[in-house]
């Protein structure tokens, strides 16, 4: 039974779409051609040894979702990820560049702004 399940899920990819992150970095992402998409969720996880992680999931608007991923983000990619708003839609690589043109990489990361309650 939950072999044909699975098999059944798997033959209609809307079952399964939902799911479905193509994972990609700033370097992948920034040779795209330019896209819009709705940020859905931002993980930042602090490793006391390898430091800091970064993980953006982004659906675009053709529905494909990403996630843009930074192993070892730096202070400005963490800044970045507290500028972006859950729910909002930017264009991308644009609004990575803009986001470096305004602020620069020089500013220390700031933790204590959490991306979810954050306005512009």
């Amino acid at each position: 039974m939950a072999l044909a399940l699975i098999a059944s899920c798997i033959l209609n990819i809307s079952c399964v779409s939902a799911y479905i992150f193509r994972v990609v970095t700033y370097d992948q992402i920034s040779k795209m051609p330019p896209f819009d998409a709705t940020i859905l969720h931002i993980d930042m996880i602090h490793y006391s040894k390898s430091g800091d992680s970064v993980d953006i999931y982004m659906k675009k608007t053709s529905g494909h979702q990403i996630v843009l991923e930074y192993p070892s983000a730096n202070g400005y990619v963490i800044n970045f990820a507290r500028y972006l708003i859950v729910g909002h839609s930017y264009s991308f690589p644009k609004v990575f560049s803009d986001y470096l043109d305004t602020y620069g990489t020089n500013r220390p990361p700031n933790y204590a702004l959490e991306p979810t309650t954050r306005t512009h």
